[in-house]
């Protein structure tokens, strides 16, 4: 894995270094991925040692305290927060109000490929009214898809859960809607 920018740098902002190492990183694995690319793998072993270097003038230590802060620094899978849940504690079914919503692969009316987090991405409310064949509900502030099985067919807006990964993902049977809050999380299901 190799990250630049503020993926591989924690800068306070008062020292105003983010955005110089972030560029600089950039920069510098840019052309090493490039010379990767054309069957020199070389420069690319370079990047990790040349930017810690970096990050530890900056910083003002060695590199050796560097390797340690990093090493303090490194976090469980509780702190990515990628789990975070408003759940009740007592509802216990697989995907509840509360949890973050799913994302599955779907294709649109035409055919074209898409993703359920394509249609949350917004500052709008996502209705998922899943095997819906009748005109989806239309609610302030919210967008409705139909979430249908290939070969049904859908007024309004509809999307085609090609191999069932959307119904698989919400544990759902036809006639569930599922309202996701503007933020990715569940807000009703009914």
């Amino acid at each position: 894995m190799l990250l630049a920018g503020d993926a591989a740098h924690v800068h306070p902002p008062t020292g105003g270094q983010g955005m110089n190492t972030g560029i600089q990183d950039a920069y510098n694995l840019g052309w090493k991925l490039a010379a990767a690319l054309d069957g020199d793998d070389g420069p690319l072993s370079t990047y990790e040692p040349e930017r810690r270097t970096v990050a530890a003038r900056v910083l003002g230590i060695s590199s050796e305290l560097l390797g340690k802060l990093v090493d303090a620094m490194e976090r469980g899978e509780d702190t990515r927060q990628l789990d975070i849940s408003y759940r009740d504690p007592a509802d216990t079914r697989p995907v509840a109000p509360g949890d973050r919503a799913p994302d599955a692969p779907l294709k649109n009316s035409d055919g074209r490929a898409l993703r359920l987090f394509d249609l949350f991405r917004g500052p709008h409310a996502t209705l998922l009214c899943f095997g819906a064949t009748g005109e989806s509900p239309a609610l302030p502030g919210t967008r409705s898809y139909s979430v249908v099985e290939p070969g049904a067919t859908a007024p309004g807006h509809a999307v085609i859960d090609i191999e069932g990964h959307a119904h698989a993902a919400y544990g759902v049977v036809a006639g569930t809607r599922i309202l996701i809050r503007p933020d990715g999380y569940i807000g009703q299901i009914g």
